[in-house]
């Protein structure tokens, strides 16, 4: 029997499947403050996704005016912007593929730029 929102509920004591491939696993998106606008002020949002690319393709869904600021025409991440999943930067793991810990923290970083 399905429970709230068509999920099987948990029963206690039984084992969960909490490998990269679970679907649904709260993490934390850190926005910085130049992005809060299209985040209606936000600070932070819970977002689900197994990988980065999953979070993201959940803020297109919920926050599209502030996904597009993240990602390309093709998806890709923005030349500018750097993703970290804790202190790890995406572009030195997997990409988008890179996986996100249940409870883990994703950051925003904007490229800064100066002379």
């Amino acid at each position: 029997m399905a429970g709230e929102g068509g999920r099987r509920p948990e029963v206690e004591g039984e084992a969960r499947d909490v490998g990269p491939e679970t679907p649904g696993r709260p993490a934390t998106l850190f926005l910085p403050g130049a992005l809060q606008p299209w985040a209606g002020g936000r600070s932070s949002l819970s977002l689900e996704g197994a990988t980065v690319g999953e979070m993201l393709d959940g803020l297109a869904l919920s926050v599209p005016q502030l996904e597009w600021r993240l990602r390309d025409e093709q998806g890709m991440v923005r030349r500018h912007v750097q993703i970290f999943v804790g202190d790890t930067n995406i572009r030195d793991a997997a990409g988008l593929q890179t996986p996100v810990p249940e409870g883990g923290c994703v950051y925003i970083i904007p490229a800064v730029a100066g002379g």
